[in-house]
């Protein structure tokens, strides 16, 4: 017998959601897999063939261009699904999807998905509005990176973090951290500088330590509560 609804994959607050008569219908399906930091679950132009359910860790939605910079137009945790153009007849990426903080997922076939979904109303129903809220995050982060200065966009980030991973200690490079916010390194490094002078988070090697979350939630955008309220709509923090 498979795991329940509240089981599993463990960790993924979407997938939780579900009446156990539904997610069983998912969970004989599902592949589970480990996955380090810098596995890429497709390219641009790669056909799609899964949607990817993280119980654990990150993977980011980057933006490739022709000169070879990038930017993350958003990021999918454990409150969501990786590979939805699919769903909605898609048939191949058209963006980098990177695992930037290791952990598991569970994936399951695209034609098999589809096919449950089109038996199934609460399973249809609970990612169609999925599909519509991971567009307002992709729509709420474009307008913030041109709309909000970098150390409330990377306070923002970081609070993005602490929802999904519940641990004070975010484990990235800041190498990684600038190409996200798509900044240099010296400029990210000032900003980080700048957080901690205030309190908030505490630099070391590997990456940051969040001191002060009520701190970094004065110090965000309102984008960051934009996105939070629509993931909320389906699966409580």
């Amino acid at each position: 017998m498979g795991p329940s609804a509240k089981d599993g994959p463990p960790g993924n607050r979407l997938l939780q959601t579900l009446s156990t008569e539904a997610y069983e219908l998912l969970a004989a399906h599902f592949e589970e897999s480990d996955l380090p930091r810098g596995a890429v679950l497709t390219q641009p132009d790669q056909p799609l063939t899964r949607v990817h359910f993280p119980r654990s860790g990150l993977v980011s939605v980057i933006a490739v261009y022709s000169d070879g910079n990038t930017i993350e137009m958003a990021a999918v945790g454990r409150e969501g699904c990786i590979g939805l153009q699919g769903l909605l007849g898609g048939e191949n990426a058209t963006a980098r999807y990177i695992v930037q903080v290791p952990g598991t997922i569970g994936r399951i076939n695209l034609p098999r998905l589809k096919s449950i979904m089109d038996a199934n109303a609460e399973i249809r129903n609970l990612l169609s509005c999925y599909i519509i809220g991971f567009l307002n995050q992709v729509m709420v982060s474009g307008a913030c990176n041109g709309a909000h200065s970098l150390n409330e966009r990377l306070a923002r980030w970081l609070l993005t973090m602490h929802d999904r991973e519940k641990n004070n200690d975010v484990n990235l490079t800041q190498e990684f951290l600038a190409e996200m916010l798509c900044v240099h390194r010296p400029t990210l490094t000032m900003a980080l500088r700048l957080l901690q002078s205030a309190g908030l988070v505490k630099l070391r090697r590997g990456g940051v330590t969040i001191v002060d979350r009520a701190g970094l939630e004065e110090a965000t955008c309102e984008c960051y509560w934009l996105i939070r309220r629509e993931h909320e709509k389906l699966a409580p923090y």
